[in-house]
């Protein structure tokens, strides 16, 4: 399988392979690039806030973490980075892993409840992406290929958005939902507003997002990761 790399220096934190690359900021924990195809397309208008989460009715993203603290790990055809926030009463862990066969960006979000009482989460983002709306398009996905995504990959939702000759697939589960720049004309989100509640001391896993870099076509690129979505899930089962 081809390999993925990850790489943490002075001030930026990065992924890479087979045609992706995404990087951060190592102090604001905060992509700044998204880069597809050989040519490495930028998808990026700006940064992005990382995730958003609304906590007993308060927001939060990484640009108001009192710091982060990043570190990488490395296995089999796959590298991946994790950014730990810290805020008064909750740890926030968004852990990005790449596989670098295909490409494909699986992101985990985990709440720490460091608080003396239960904490309620209403709303959950782990993938939130500054895109350009004048150049972006949604590519409608056919019932054979969205049944063969369902059936092969542990999400049941994919959206898939073309920018000229690259495109980005996303997979999510239900009861998520992707925000196509609404309500917020800048950005591209991957959005769950089914509240739950952490328990004191309780960490919880919120939110789990696939985004999948491509040149060419969205159905290619869909059919592409359906063959290879039995050997994903076996490689994030062997995580846990």
């Amino acid at each position: 399988m081809t390999s993925a790399i990850a790489e943490i220096d002075a001030g930026t934190v990065r992924l890479h392979a087979n045609g992706c690359n995404r990087s951060w900021s190592r102090f604001r924990g905060v992509t700044m690039e998204l880069q597809s195809g050989q040519a490495r397309e930028e998808w990026l208008t700006g940064r992005s806030p990382e995730f958003h989460l609304e906590v007993d009715g308060a927001p939060y993203s990484a640009l108001d973490s009192a710091g982060v603290v990043w570190s990488e790990h490395v296995g089999q055809g796959w590298a991946e980075v994790t950014a730990e926030y810290a805020f008064p009463a909750i740890r926030v862990r968004l852990t990005t892993r790449l596989y670098g066969k295909v490409s494909a960006i699986e992101r985990t979000l985990e709440l720490r409840n460091c608080g003396p009482q239960p904490c309620t989460v209403a709303a959950i983002a782990a993938e939130i992406l500054p895109l350009d709306a004048a150049r972006v398009r949604v590519v409608e996905l056919d019932t054979e290929t969205l049944a063969l995504l369902r059936e092969s990959m542990a999400y049941d939702t994919f959206t898939a958005l073309q920018m000229d000759q690259v495109g980005l697939l996303f997979g999510h589960a239900t009861p998520s939902a992707f925000l196509y720049f609404d309500p917020n004309p800048r950005f591209c989100a991957i959005v769950a507003r089914n509240p739950r509640t952490v328990g004191r001391g309780e960490t919880r896993v919120l939110q789990q997002t696939l985004t999948v870099p491509y040149e060419g076509t969205a159905m290619r690129a869909a059919r592409r990761m359906a063959a290879h979505g039995h050997a994903l899930n076996e490689a994030a089962a062997s995580r846990e």
